[in-house]
């Protein structure tokens, strides 16, 4: 047994007994150093403003204190809203869900990526994503107009155009056509003669509703990716808002359920986070990081 140092003499001392020898010094300056929580057999990192909890030492990244924390994929990526499924005249129509708002993972102040190492002391400030709204349509927006919805059956039955579909929900257009009856006339005659006949009207020539015209929306071009080696386009979104690396976790392959190894994210060779906003042309690599040997 050595004598490590002598920073245990500053919490311990003794009038009979001889501190500064082999047999004392090692044992105290561990209990002391225990004591005063200057010793740890993890490192000393804060989630959130509080102490992280942690099961193993050695190197750790982002994701594994968060893991170690109960946050999973799910908290990374967020999940995109269920797409409602409905048949309009036979075929089938899938109004997608919203995507999920993407989580936020900054250490020490500065946004990284899960996969950053983490030192002893760092602080980790990170908010979950929040998964996006079911696809939501209702008739009249389904059929773009509430003068079309007017004429169709809902699962066999007549519906308003505020109805908010439902998955499964069979929509028939042009089902329901209003008639107008004529109206005819007949004259009572007091001394007992019949009426004179009336020719039957003309059958009215149905009128075709001139739809009031809509603020044509500025549309927008599909975006163009490269992912994991292979072209990807996806259409524009509302507005045309940006795509970001998370939106990209969709179209990878992988099942983020049943990982069983790091997933690296890497834009244009550069190891990046979620949030990383993505252009044109940039090529994206979503894969598991390899096995060392």
């Amino acid at each position: 047994m050595t004598i490590a140092g002598a920073n245990f003499k500053a919490s311990a001392f003794s009038n009979e007994e001889e501190l500064n020898d082999p047999e004392y010094a090692t044992p105290l300056g561990i209990a002391v150093s225990a004591g005063l929580g200057l010793i740890s057999d993890s490192y000393r990192v804060r989630l959130n403003g509080q102490p992280a909890k942690l099961f193993r030492s050695g190197v750790l990244t982002a994701l594994d204190v968060l893991q170690m924390n109960g946050y999973n994929y799910a908290a990374l990526i967020g999940r995109t809203g269920a797409s409602l499924a409905v048949t309009i005249d036979g075929r089938r129509t899938l109004y997608r869900g919203e995507p999920a708002a993407p989580s936020s993972l900054r250490i020490n102040g500065q946004e990284l990526p899960p996969s950053t190492v983490i030192q002893a002391a760092d602080s980790i400030e990170f908010t979950p994503a929040c998964s996006g709204r079911p696809g939501r349509r209702t008739l009249a927006e389904a059929l773009g107009s509430e003068e079309a919805a007017a004429s169709c059956l809902v699962n066999g039955m007549p519906a308003a155009p505020d109805y908010e579909l439902r998955s499964g929900d069979s929509i028939e257009t042009n089902v329901i056509i209003p008639v107008k009856a004529s109206a005819t006339s007949t004259e009572s005659v007091n001394d007992g003669e019949d009426a004179p006949s009336v020719p039957p009207a003309e059958a009215a020539k149905p009128v075709r509703s001139v739809p009031e015209p809509k603020e044509e929306k500025e549309n927008f071009p599909p975006r163009r990716f490269f992912l994991n080696g292979n072209a990807l386009e996806l259409p524009a979104k509302p507005e045309g808002a940006p795509y970001y690396l998370m939106d990209l976790l969709d179209h990878s392959g992988l099942d983020f359920e049943h990982l069983d190894r790091p997933v690296v994210l890497n834009v244009n060779g550069e190891n990046s986070a979620f949030m990383r906003v993505l252009k044109d042309g940039d090529c994206v690599s979503i894969q598991t990081e390899e096995t060392r040997t």
